[in-house]
């Protein structure tokens, strides 16, 4: 895992993720999507760190 200001930042790995959308809907601060049914990082670090994280 990753870090930001001290919150983690998720690493998704394509080869690996069904697209069952799990980590979408648990994801508290909305940065994650699916795109092509593989999850993706929707929202920059930077602008999470704007959004207080929530």
């Amino acid at each position: 895992m990753t870090y930001f200001n001290d919150r983690p930042i998720p690493m998704i790995d394509p080869q690996r993720c069904d697209g069952c959308g799990l980590c979408v809907r648990a994801c508290p601060t909305k940065a994650l999507g699916l795109r092509d049914n593989k999850a993706v990082i929707l929202l920059d670090p930077k602008g999470l760190a704007s959004r207080g994280g929530r």
